[in-house]
C-alpha cells in the first residue's frame, strides 16, 4: 500500500486499536465507503489484533478481548493521544534541531540504529516487490523488517539489550494459522536475512518477542513490537 494510501493505513490501525481521535473516526469511515483498497487493510488490521489476543491464553475456550490485551501490546491509550497533542511542538523542535544538524554536519554515521534503518528502508522501496513492515509498541517504532525476495531482515530502530537470561525472537504471523518462529535469537543490532516460512502475500503481521534464554520457542511470550503487513 502506497502512495495516497499510505495516510488511510496509519488510520486503519488506529482505528482497529480504538486510537482515533472522533474526527480522524468520522474521515476514515467515510473514506473506506469508498475504497475497497482500504476495507480489506481495515480487515487485515482488525485480523491481527485478534490473533495476537488469542495468544494470551492458548487452552481458554474463547480468546479474551483485544481490549484485555491492548494496553500491554500498544501502550496506553491516554498516553498516546497525549503525545499526539504534543506532536506539533515536538515537530517545530525537530526542525530547527535539523537546521543546526544540517549546517554542521557533513556525512551520515552509519554506526546509529537510526541512519542503518533509513538507509535498508530507502534501498527497499527502490526495488521491486520489496516490502517494509514497521514493528511498534505503543507509538514508539522499534523496528523495521524488509521483506525481499522470500525472506525477512529486521533492522532496529529503538531497541534496547533483552533483560538478563531472555533473548528476542521474530515472528511471522500467518492470516489463517499459528505464529511461526523466523529467528531466535535476535540481535538487537539487527538480524541477517532469514527465509520466510509462508508468502509473504499469506502473512498477517510480523512480532518480535521476548523469550527465556536456552530453548526455542514454540509461541510468543511476550510481544513488544507488532507491525501490519500491507499488499
Amino acid at each position: 500500500m502506497t502512495g495516497s494510501h499510505e495516510r488511510w493505513a496509519e488510520l486503519a490501525a488506529g482505528h482497529a486499536l480504538d486510537a482515533l481521535e472522533p474526527a480522524e473516526e468520522a474521515e476514515l469511515m467515510d473514506h473506506l465507503e469508498e475504497c475497497e483498497t482500504c476495507r480489506a487493510a481495515l480487515r487485515d488490521h482488525e485480523f491481527v489484533a485478534a490473533q495476537l489476543a488469542s495468544l494470551a491464553d492458548e487452552e481458554a475456550e474463547a480468546p479474551p478481548p483485544w481490549s484485555a490485551m491492548r494496553t500491554g501490546i500498544i501502550g496506553d491509550l491516554a498516553e498516546r493521544r497525549a503525545a499526539r497533542s504534543r506532536r506539533p511542538v515536538l515537530l517545530g523542535a525537530a526542525a530547527a534541531a535539523a537546521v543546526v544538524v544540517a549546517a554542521t554536519v557533513t556525512a551520515v554515521s552509519l554506526g546509529s540504529g537510526t541512519s542503518v534503518r533509513d538507509q535498508a528502508v530507502s534501498a527497499c522501496r527502490a526495488q521491486a516487490a520489496c516490502h517494509v513492515v514497521q514493528l511498534s509498541r505503543g507509538s514508539q517504532e522499534r523496528a523495521v523488517v524488509i521483506v525481499h525476495d522470500g525472506t525477512a531482515r529486521m533492522v532496529p530502530t529503538d531497541m534496547s539489550a533483552p533483560t538478563a537470561g531472555h533473548v528476542y525472537a521474530l515472528w511471522q504471523l500467518p492470516r489463517d494459522g499459528k505464529p511461526t518462529l523466523l529467528a531466535e535469537p535476535l540481535s538487537q543490532t539487527g538480524s541477517a536475512a532469514t527465509p520466510l516460512a509462508l508468502p509473504y502475500d499469506n502473512t498477517a503481521a510480523f512480532a518480535i518477542s521476548v523469550e527465556p534464554a536456552g530453548a526455542q520457542a514454540t509461541a510468543p511470550t511476550t510481544v513488544v513490537a507488532v507491525g501490519t503487513a500491507a499488499t
